[in-house]
């Protein structure tokens, strides 16, 4: 049986997916060492392949070629190479199948350059096994639920909301918001169609009123599957991204 994003890795295949900024106007690159993983701690020799692929509006528009290297080596993805001709049609997302000869873990970071101000800021890799098919561990390990602390708002930098749901099947989320003083707020239920990589400005489905009063909040996520999710940071004036950060599982001690 095949591996595809919506089953359980077969073998030593894992997948990495990331929100991809808009490909117009940003150069997507990652360049993976993976034989940092091999070396420490595991003293393994390994074989890599890596091929990545653009997702948007739920099919696939673009792939790179494989590419291998051993763990003395890397790999150097540029997006760019396979987008010759083709245009996104709704938001995109990364979705990276990497296989090695051995059970060793790969971690990378996307890096994402703006074409016209060479502004660059980095994005993590994040792992999914595609592994719907076990919801309940998920919800006991708490991956189906993720947060991010201190949203400060300032007149300069929107936050956006980045959700992938990178499974063949539709999945429903919800945003809340947290406030020390004002309590609760929520975005409703918010359906993600499959292969689907949904934007959600905190603008929308946060009241005014704290956005104005210059106290921090808080924003989980919920859902019925593991969660991918970013936070975005946007400056207003120019709309330029100037950062991201992956949205941080629950830990109960």
């Amino acid at each position: 049986m095949n591996a595809s994003p919506s089953s359980p890795a077969q073998g030593n295949k894992v997948f990495y997916t990331g929100v991809l900024p808009p490909i117009k106007d940003y150069i997507t690159e990652a360049l993976i060492f993976p034989g940092t993983n091999a070396r420490e701690p595991y003293e393994k020799q390994a074989r890599f392949s890596f091929v990545f692929r653009v997702i948007s509006g739920g099919r696939e528009i673009a792939r790179t070629a494989p590419q291998s290297c051993d763990e003395k080596g890397h790999v150097r993805i540029n997006i760019d190479a396979c987008m010759k001709g083709k245009s996104e049609t709704a938001p995109s997302f990364a979705l990276v199948e990497v296989e090695s000869s051995a059970d060793i873990p790969v971690s990378f970071y996307f890096a994402h350059i703006h074409r016209n101000t060479g502004i660059y800021y980095p994005a993590p890799a994040m792992m999914f096994m595609g592994d719907i098919i076990y919801p309940h561990i998920h919800a006991q390990q708490l991956e189906n639920a993720l947060f991010w602390p201190g949203v400060y708002y300032t007149s300069n930098t929107e936050f956006q909301l980045a959700v992938i749901n990178p499974y063949e099947v539709p999945m429903s989320i919800e945003a809340s918001g947290w406030h020390n003083t004002k309590g609760t707020c929520s975005s409703g239920m918010i359906r993600i169609s499959p292969q689907e990589c949904k934007w959600l400005p905190l603008d929308i489905w946060v009241p005014k009123s704290w956005r104005d009063d210059g106290q921090p909040i808080s924003v989980s996520v919920a859902a019925q599957f593991k969660l991918v999710a970013e936070m975005v940071l946007i400056n207003r004036s120019n709309g330029v991204i100037t950062s991201t950060d992956h949205l941080h599982t629950y830990h109960l001690h």
